[in-house]
């Protein structure tokens, strides 16, 4: 093979034949100096600064909320569950956001205050909900208090945990 056929493999030729191996480590501490460092800083550099305008872009042009609610969702069915109810708490006028935080109250963590007093604060906001749900959400809380209907509960949980939560249960 012709070294000028690979100009770098040739010029790498050149330096061995040229200098002898005891010259190698001070070579090695040049080229990471002046060419893999600068290299590694600048990606860095390159990364935060596509962090920043990627924040700042969202302050300006912020995320729609049904992105926002998917993502959360998405955040629920993955196991974050206090990082989706604080995303869902953030979305104060959007009707699912709503519905999702309180099916957490009531089916998750069995607290049926907790459910009717988030389904209080959206008919208090006024926020646009479908009243067959929270219709749902509100029976079967009336129902958990009493202690009565737990079958029925039990299958409305699974219905308001894969529509709400995006989660599904057996």
């Amino acid at each position: 093979m012709d070294p000028h056929d690979a100009p770098l493999i040739g010029r790498v030729l050149d330096w061995i034949d040229e200098n002898n191996l005891h010259a190698l480590p001070k070579f090695l501490i040049h080229f990471s100096r002046f060419l893999v460092f600068p290299t590694f800083i600048a990606i860095f550099a390159v990364t935060g600064l596509l962090s920043v305008l990627r924040s700042f872009g969202q302050i300006v042009v912020p995320i729609p909320y049904t992105k926002r609610y998917l993502r959360a969702k998405d955040l629920y069915g993955t196991g974050n569950h206090k990082e989706a109810l604080q995303m869902w708490e953030k979305l104060e006028k959007f009707g699912p956001a709503y519905l999702s935080r309180a099916t957490h109250a009531l089916y998750v963590e069995h607290n049926p205050q907790q459910a009717l007093g988030i389904l209080r604060k959206a008919k208090e906001k006024k926020v646009r909900i479908v009243l067959k749900q929270v219709d749902m959400i509100k029976m079967d809380a009336m129902a958990l208090q009493s202690g009565a209907g737990i079958n029925m509960i039990d299958m409305n949980a699974r219905f308001a945990k894969q529509e709400h939560l995006g989660v599904s249960t057996w």
